[in-house]
């Protein structure tokens, strides 16, 4: 249909295959005679018979062409694959040397697609295969059938590092689009970061056995509070390149219902509580910030006493006597508040000292008022198996100990997995955390002005991302790209997004920093808009009939008539909207940052009696 004038259904009865019946049956019987009766001259028979078997040979091009046509509406089965199997090594190698990443097979979508669509969508599919068993289970095989051939689809690294959505409903194939990407990422030799809420088992199995295959098998890192005995043990709030950063790391969990007051509260008391933990040499962790917070006083007492120390005023002679005597922790604050107030202060003033003098005194209804959801976040993070978790501090522990700027710095990919079906805020809480941390990381890889070739990729994979929706997770979308991150976020729908942040526009703001978008079968009216959107309309053409009737009024027995047929064309989005609704399992589309719309299907990484 490349030509406008031109206009065929391809899809039409095979006829060309009659026709080959036809010419070789005719062929077949004029050597038939000729061989019964010798005394026939045979060279006529001869030449007619290649004859009839040349004309059944060019009829036999186009007869298989319909027929293969038509067989690729079925559509195509679920394809299973081992992980090392050696088609799916021989893509993924060449495309690694290449800068590709390798996403299955299909073809750029066009208005030749578009066509055929339309001429499928007015037809029954069943009249046109002549059977209504299709070869996929769930959707509709004819949307990929119409692809004249398939080849291996290619997504260039360059346009990867402008951040990727991934949308499709449970079960139609993200996680699948997730272990291509990933598995060849961790090939490349590049720092991976999962957050899974599901723990997705077959993801975690995927990174190990791709690490195992490169042996890479101790680069392999675990995080989950539901299985803390196989888990590494990690510090979030140990890389900083600011104190100000632990503090919003920690205020991220709290649930302010909209009061930027109340979240600058809690940020200005757990900012107290960090600088007088630098102060008195102590490191920073979840389990000890919460138990400043539930002992103030004595916080304060360390931090006046160390700051009198480091600045070498002898203050043991006529005060720690006075201090020793003293059991209850407030009246020691108010003791050592007091002694600093006199002797110390004039000559040694502390910013950080007169913070948390503040809290204790004046400003001690405000100090109470953040009480409440600041203890709530802290203790759902460092309760129980929690506390060792995420506050390493047990040094006979055989757990490994880790930091993320290890991890990164290392190249080691750590999963991080949660259950978020049964504690939805622990395992919200615990990934926005860690990604405060990495919003953290990327400021400082900007501030510093690190050299970029010194600089490796992080890839972040973020699955049901509505959960975890959060001010670093918009921060890293938005600002990241130039620090080396690459953002790959997965979600039933965007109406999750819209849903969880309460605002259309600002949902559309986060998502419009999304440069690739990808997506498998989706009944989300927003996902599906997302997808054509930017996309231009094209044509597509269809046969008018038209019946004129004429008659005399002189002579009401003169009648006459004409029937005529008129090619139109009519103005269609490039890919239907409907048809998003309509995609087999593991099948997507895709519009890359090129500006192309990639119709593909990808393979399941596992052995077909274990998917």
């Amino acid at each position: 249909m490349s030509d406008p004038k031109k206009y065929e259904y391809p899809y039409r009865t095979n006829h060309e295959c009659h026709l080959v019946f036809i010419w070789f049956f005719l062929g077949l019987t004029s050597l038939y005679i000729q061989f019964i009766d010798d005394k026939l001259p045979q060279r006529p028979y001869q030449i007619f018979s290649l004859f009839c078997f040349g004309i059944g040979v060019w009829f036999s091009f186009k007869a298989i062409e319909l027929f293969i046509s038509k067989k690729r509406l079925k559509g195509y089965p679920l394809c299973f694959l081992e992980p090392n199997c050696k088609e799916i090594l021989k893509a993924k190698k060449n495309n690694i040397k290449n800068k590709e990443i390798w996403l299955g097979w299909g073809n750029e979508w066009t208005q030749k697609e578009t066509q055929l669509i339309y001429e499928l969508s007015k037809r029954s599919m069943v009249d046109i295969l002549g059977e209504s068993d299709l070869e996929t289970e769930k959707g509709q095989g004819f949307i990929h059938g119409v692809l004249e051939r398939e080849k291996e689809i290619k997504f260039p690294i360059s346009l990867m590092n402008g951040h990727t959505l991934i949308t499709g409903a449970s079960g139609s194939g993200k996680t699948r689009i997730f272990d291509l990407i990933i598995s060849q990422l961790i090939e490349r030799g590049e720092t991976c970061i999962l957050y899974d809420p599901k723990n997705d088992h077959d993801i975690k199995e995927l990174c190990k056995k791709t690490l195992e295959s490169l042996g890479r098998s101790e680069d392999f890192l675990f995080l989950n509070p539901s299985y803390p005995r196989e888990s590494i043990r990690i510090n979030p709030l140990k890389t900083f390149g600011k104190s100000s950063e632990i503090s919003n790391r920690v205020v991220a969990n709290i649930d302010s219902g909209g009061d930027r007051y109340y979240v600058d509260l809690c940020f200005t008391v757990v900012q107290s509580i960090v600088d007088a933990m630098h102060i008195i040499g102590e490191q920073v962790s979840l389990v000890r910030i919460k138990y400043y917070f539930s002992n103030y006083e004595t916080l304060i007492e360390k931090t006046i006493c160390e700051w009198m120390t480091l600045k070498r005023v002898d203050w043991r002679k006529d005060f720690i006597s006075t201090l020793e005597k003293l059991k209850d922790p407030a009246l020691r604050a108010a003791c050592c508040i007091s002694y600093y107030e006199k002797k110390v202060e004039k000559k040694h003033p502390s910013s950080e000292i007169q913070l948390l003098i503040d809290f204790l005194t004046t400003k001690r209804k405000a100090f109470e008022n953040s009480t409440g959801s600041l203890t709530a976040a802290l203790t759902k993070l460092t309760i129980g198996e929690m506390a060792e978790l995420l506050s390493p501090s047990d040094l006979n522990d055989h757990r490994p100990m880790y930091d993320i700027e290890t991890i990164i710095t290392n190249k080691k990919v750590l999963f991080v997995g949660s259950a978020s079906l049964a504690d939805r805020i622990t395992s919200s809480a615990i990934t926005k955390m860690f990604l405060a941390e990495l919003a953290c990381i990327a400021s400082n890889r900007y501030d510093y002005k690190i050299m970029k070739e010194e600089l490796g990729y992080i890839n972040i994979f973020v699955d049901e991302a509505s959960e975890v929706v959060c001010e670093s997770l918009l921060q890293l979308v938005n600002k990241s790209r130039g620090a080396k991150f690459r953002i790959f976020i997965a979600t039933q729908g965007i109406s999750d997004f819209i849903a969880e942040m309460g605002d259309e526009a600002m949902s559309n703001q986060f998502l419009s920093s999304l440069n690739n978008v990808i997506s498998t079968r989706s009944f989300d009216k927003p996902s599906q808009e997302k997808i054509v959107a930017g996309q231009p309309t094209t044509r597509v053409k269809y046969i008018a009939p038209a019946q004129v009737n004429t008659s005399s009024a002189a002579d009401p027995t003169a009648m006459g008539g004409n029937v005529s047929e008129r090619m139109v064309e009519e103005e269609v989005e490039l890919f239907s909207i409907k048809l998003m609704a309509k995609l087999p399992d593991c099948e997507y589309v895709a519009q890359f940052a090129d500006g192309k719309l990639i119709k593909g299907r990808v393979p399941i990484q596992a052995k077909k009696r274990e998917a």
